[in-house]
């Protein structure tokens, strides 16, 4: 070991997530692998009281933040990639595997103010962001301010993300945003195309447009990253709609990608869900982590924890009133990442612990 590293001021990185074969770090954005000589190292230090690091080792592992200085202050710390701004806070279906279809909420439409001050406010961390979503629970191109709000995060040189139901995803706005240079990304839910189930499945009849926006779309090259998002139940129907949708877009721009629906931590009584609450939670497994890599703003310009708290018990603040920098190491973020990676005790009806996406990790021995 060097001589200038003391391995008693160290400690294992709190905000690791672990999964059978991988070690994901949410500080630094890095994955290693079971093969990975730093692997065995750190999963022995995490199932043991104290560090088991050979000399070796001990150098890389500091170097790239596997391991941490004991009295670093731990919870304030994050790595924003993902933003996700709700411009207008309506729906225009009623997915059932979507809580709107049991609680629609109220609608609220952010003003071209408001959200220029936000995206403002969020563009000083371009460096490190991947996208920003202009949805959480709505439809993003019903919004009158649609193709506006783009403009605006294109202003601030900002990867746009879209995710529709497609229903207002006409030429004509499909045309204005190519002449804006496009998207980044674009994700089109399409769950079937037997107009009975449509409707029955969203509450609405928007097929037959649906399809025409989508056929279109699937002409141009809107976006670098063009998917249809096929959700179902994971059963016989779903695959069998999943391979009707590939075979009618083959040959165009987008990816068709099989997705199963799931409960929303709770919110519904139908999709994945935990077998049972989970125990010992340690970190989130949907696109990164949630409360250290993502920022969500509802149409009023609060902050929620995760997409996933739909009835927004879990605020964390205000960019109203705040700096993105304030948010992400106010009290309530750190409160809950305390939380979610087991530093502290989450109570029994703590949101991830009944999330699919809530990660655990190894026992300690002992």
């Amino acid at each position: 070991m060097s001589p200038l590293i003391d391995q008693n001021e160290l400690i294992l990185e709190p905000f690791l997530q672990y999964k059978p074969n991988s070690i994901y770090n949410p500080i630094t954005d890095i994955t290693i692998h079971e093969n990975d000589p730093l692997f065995d190292s750190i999963i022995t230090s995490l199932k043991s009281s104290y560090l088991v690091v050979p000399d070796h080792h001990m150098n890389e592992m500091v170097e790239k933040q596997w391991l941490i200085g004991k009295n670093i202050d731990i919870l304030p710390r994050y790595r924003l990639k993902i933003v996700n701004i709700e411009g207008n806070s309506h729906c225009n279906q009623h997915c059932y595997f979507c809580p709107v279809s049991k609680h629609p909420r109220p609608i609220h439409t952010m003003s071209m103010e408001l959200y220029e001050t936000i995206v403002e406010k969020v563009s000083h961390f371009r460096k490190t962001i991947q996208g920003v979503f202009m949805i959480n629970y709505n439809e993003p191109t019903v919004d009158k301010y649609f193709l506006e709000r783009i403009k605006i995060l294109k202003k601030y040189e900002l990867p746009v993300c879209i995710n529709t139901n497609a229903s207002g995803f006409n030429k004509s706005k499909a045309d204005a945003i190519l002449n804006m240079g496009g998207l980044r990304y674009l994700s089109v839910n399409l769950s079937t195309l037997n107009p009975e189930r449509y409707n029955w499945e969203r509450g609405s009849k928007h097929l037959e447009k649906v399809l025409k926006n989508i056929r279109y779309l699937s002409s141009i090259p809107i976006a670098e990253e063009m998917a249809i998002a096929v959700l179902g139940e994971n059963d016989e129907t779903h695959k069998k709609n999943f391979r009707e949708i590939q075979e009618a877009f083959v040959g165009g721009y987008f990816e068709t990608k099989f997705f199963e629906i799931m409960d929303r931590a709770g919110a519904l009584d139908v999709g994945q869900s935990p077998e049972e609450p989970i125990k010992y939670l340690k970190g989130c497994g949907n696109l990164g982590s949630r409360p250290v890599q993502h920022l969500t703003v509802n149409a009023q310009g609060e902050c929620v924890m995760c997409c996933e708290d739909y009835y927004e018990e879990y605020k964390v603040g205000d960019l109203r009133t705040q700096s993105v920098e304030e948010v992400l190491t106010g009290e309530r973020i750190c409160k809950i990442r305390a939380m979610l990676y087991g530093i502290e005790e989450a109570p029994e009806d703590f949101i991830c612990r009944k999330c699919i996406f809530a990660l655990s990790c190894p026992k300690k021995s002992g």
